[in-house]
């Protein structure tokens, strides 16, 4: 691969990238197969050096971001991605020191399986939730990614302190509660506004409150819940509203086990 390959495409996401500034910038990463703006793989090449270079010098300016991304099967017939595609886009978000919108979703993917959080999870994208701290961004939307309890936990409470608009579909934990999720949300100072657009799920394919509830009646639900309050959904109804308290607890126990080793990587604000 020759600098200026790598230069050139480069320059063309940069184009991309000062338009966002303006409207949003929407970048297609299927995981190996380019993009419909004709970016190479190179583009996302952070182990290049002169990408690694240019990539960080045009994200710096970047305000607004569109991906979609999407595993493709392999010869063998498994789901995969390009590591170099989630290394690039891991590598902007890090240095998107204006980023003050971003919209992730995953297209075309595996159902939920035990294997999906090993082809595209959260933790793949954005940096680790010890090391990254965006105060810029005010508007989130995530769609369709399996993700980690604590990975997701750092990102909306600790990585982005002045989140103001929020959307969630699709999503997946892997392990821990969503109900925490939920109530830490609800309390969340910065918050305005708290779209569900589809159901959480825990992997296996479980909808939360399914057994109770169609989709529909669970995301509005939800959404209701985290926007103007009153009793958590998914008390037991021999519980005091109050009791909701043990779903912060241990929301509160994971974020304390952040913040302790945040502190040796991120200066005080």
């Amino acid at each position: 691969m020759g600098i200026s390959d790598g230069s050139f495409e480069v320059h063309k996401l940069g184009q991309l990238l000062n338009a966002g500034r303006k409207q949003p910038s929407e970048i297609m990463l299927p995981g190996g197969w380019g993009s419909h703006h004709g970016l190479s793989p190179i583009v996302f090449d952070v182990r290049n050096w002169p990408v690694s270079t240019h990539l960080s010098s045009v994200s710096g300016r970047l305000e607004v971001l569109h991906s979609k991304l999407s595993p493709h099967i392999n010869a063998t017939g498994d789901w995969e991605t390009d590591k170099c595609y989630l290394n690039g886009l891991k590598s902007m978000i890090s240095n998107a020191k204006a980023l003050q919108e971003l919209t992730l979703s995953k297209v075309l993917g595996p159902a939920e399986t035990d294997t999906e959080h090993d082809v595209f999870n959260l933790g793949q994208i954005f940096p680790p939730v010890t090391k990254w701290l965006c105060t810029t961004l005010r508007k989130l939307e995530l769609d369709g990614f399996p993700t980690s309890y604590k990975q997701l936990a750092g990102l909306l409470f600790l990585n982005i302190p002045n989140l103001e608009v929020l959307r969630l579909g699709n999503m997946t934990l892997f392990d821990g509660h969503w109900e925490d999720i939920v109530e830490g949300l609800r309390y969340l100072d910065t918050l305005q506004s708290c779209i569900i657009t589809d159901g959480l799920l825990y992997l296996g394919g479980e909808y939360l409150y399914i057994d109770d509830y169609d989709i529909d009646e669970a995301v509005s639900l939800l959404s209701h819940y985290i926007n103007h309050g009153g009793r958590h959904p998914s008390l037991n109804d021999h519980e005091p509203d109050t009791a909701s308290t043990k779903y912060m607890v241990r929301l509160n126990d994971t974020l304390d086990n952040i913040r302790r080793t945040r502190h040796r990587f991120l200066k005080p604000s």
